[in-house]
């Protein structure tokens, strides 16, 4: 799964952090019989009003005042929002609307009655007379809209972000069908026979397929024979076009053609810690140059990601490593004599540079300075070393008996932190 649906992204969204992203989740059920009806709970057929209306909110039992959330979409699709205290009986006008996408109570106290929004002030003791004048409902038992309808609001788009779970009750035979429809464009309504299902329960993924503003999408099913009450839910995303990173575009996988391809994340955690321990700052007032700092920065770094030579380090840089795009630079053309050099400067100016670079990280870890370890190591050069003094033959813990070696010395803290290390001559042990 693309980060775009995966579980990570979807949590990030479900937390706020995405700008213009809403992860919805949506639920319904109804009574389904032969004749294929919209899955809601009031049952039978629903009625698509594409006129504004004057909506009005109603329980069927009068002793309801709770308050109800209510999310609804106006004349120009723009959503909306109030919580609205209910009235028993009473009509109360929430404003004028074309579709309503989300209600549910605002209580501890659960409703005693169903909850209706009509669009017309046509009822009796709060129930509308005119089951095609119901725009949303919830029944008392669930407290919350349970409608297979959601209508994308002006500016936005809806996209799947998993499986949509359709269940068919014991000894039914149930089609299930998805549906869209666009008032405002002369596309007809769209009907896509999902499953078929026999006494059980099945997950169908609808993933990421564009749904455009002002289209309404629901869910539909039959029954063989009879009725019984079937159910889906299922979670959805809806993105607001106008905000910054919002737009998706459709893309053939298949056309996507590879070429320089370069890692970037272990360099950039690498930058950010040496900037985190001031290295580059430490260089800088040892007299280097900025064109020096990232030479510096470009050996130690590619040699902690891909540790070799200076031959090998160059050929990583160039052709592996996309460091030099963080570091503003261009390594396209680097030789291995300015690795040599640099190594040359580091060397020259070591003393200096871990003092410095200690005293930065107890100042960053809070450390007290005790000396605990003192360690000794070598490694072997398998050429002739004529012109380094410190190589000589000694015991080599890699049982290089044949080759001159060289004695590396670290001396650590109670912490672990590096303190000093120094290069002895080969046959120190």
């Amino acid at each position: 799964m693309s980060f775009f649906g995966s579980t990570e992204f979807l949590l990030e969204v479900s937390k706020g952090k995405v700008a213009g992203h809403e992860l919805l989740f949506f639920a319904s059920n109804g009574d389904i019989t032969t004749t294929e009806t919209l899955i809601w709970p009031q049952g039978g057929a629903y009625t698509f009003n594409d006129t504004p209306a004057t909506l009005y909110l109603s329980s069927s039992d009068n002793t309801d005042t709770q308050n109800i959330f209510i999310e609804w979409l106006d004349g120009n699709y723009d959503v909306q929002q109030s919580t609205i205290a209910l009235q028993g009986h009473t009509l109360v006008s929430i404003g004028t609307g074309l579709r309503v996408n989300r209600m549910f109570t605002l209580a501890s106290t659960p409703t005693a009655g169903d909850v209706y929004i009509a669009n017309a002030n046509n009822h009796t003791n709060g129930v509308p007379n005119n089951q095609a004048e119901i725009v949303s409902m919830f029944e008392s038992s669930d407290q919350i809209r349970k409608i297979g309808l959601y209508t994308v609001p002006d500016g936005h788009t809806m996209f799947g972000v998993g499986e949509i779970y359709f269940s068919s009750p014991k000894g039914r035979d149930n089609d299930f069908f998805w549906n869209t429809r666009n008032p405002s464009t002369p596309t007809p309504t769209l009907k896509l026979n999902v499953t078929s299902l026999y006494q059980s329960t099945v997950a169908i993924e609808l993933t990421y397929t564009p749904i455009p503003a002002k289209t309404d999408v629901f869910f539909t099913a039959s029954t063989s024979s009879g009725s019984g009450r079937v159910t889906t839910r299922g979670p959805i995303l809806v993105v607001d076009n106008n905000k910054q990173g919002s737009r998706y575009e459709h893309v053939n996988v298949s056309s996507i053609e590879n070429t320089d391809i370069k890692t970037i994340g272990v360099e950039h955690l690498s930058y950010e810690a040496a900037k985190k321990i001031a290295l580059p700052e430490i260089l800088l007032n040892r007299g280097f140059s900025p064109k020096e700092v990232n030479a510096a920065l470009a050996s130690i770094i590619g040699r902690l990601i891909a540790p070799g030579s200076e031959v090998s380090t160059v050929n990583h840089l160039r052709n592996n490593s996309a460091l030099d795009e963080i570091l503003d630079t261009d390594f396209s053309n680097l030789h291995k004599n300015r690795l040599y050099k640099i190594s040359d400067l580091l060397l020259k100016h070591q003393s200096a540079i871990e003092s410095a670079l200690y005293q930065k990280e107890r100042e960053l870890f809070d450390f007290s300075e005790v000396v605990t370890l003192y360690d000794l190591t070598n490694t072997y050069f398998e050429g002739k070393s004529l012109k380094n003094d410190n190589a000589a033959l000694g015991h080599s813990k890699e049982k290089r008996t044949d080759c001159k070696l060289v004695a590396l010395a670290l001396v650590l803290d109670a912490s672990g932190f590096p303190k000093k290390s120094h290069i002895f001559k080969g046959n120190i042990s």
